[in-house]
């Protein structure tokens, strides 16, 4: 499943494509992404909704996986205090998946996806979170 998400993706592009997470985080996603069905982390109705609406309203096609690490990340936020567009939009740039990124910004233009030298130092001075619970 997770080479399917990320074939010739890694946390290198992720970081360079304007990812907010750091490689570790990054790496940690991958590894819970994996395990989903033999650790799976219980996810509220509320986050799978919430991604359920995003989807509709953009008319994007957003898969179960991407579902899963939305509600992930919703559930256990990290340090950004992302609103719900800002999150879908991160998992998206976890995907690798460029075009359903230009897809997602032309639906959300407020989204801001910032290249990589703008989050240089966000990053540094960022501590990843544990998300597993």
């Amino acid at each position: 499943m997770v080479e399917k998400l990320t074939e010739g993706f890694g946390a290198e592009e992720y970081l360079s494509s304007g990812g907010r997470w750091d490689k570790e985080t990054f790496d940690e996603l991958m590894e819970i992404l994996a395990n989903k069905e033999e650790d799976p982390i219980p996810l509220k109705h509320s986050s799978l909704a919430q991604a359920e609406g995003i989807k509709i309203f953009s008319g994007i096609e957003i898969t179960p996986e991407e579902i899963y690490l939305y509600g992930v990340l919703r559930e256990k936020p990290v340090e950004n205090h992302l609103s719900d567009i800002e999150l879908m939009a991160e998992v998206i740039l976890l995907t690798g998946n460029q075009t359903k990124r230009k897809l997602f910004e032309s639906k959300y233009p407020h989204v801001d996806f910032k290249d990589a030298a703008q989050l240089a130092a966000l990053r540094q001075r960022r501590v990843p979170t544990n998300l597993r619970p």
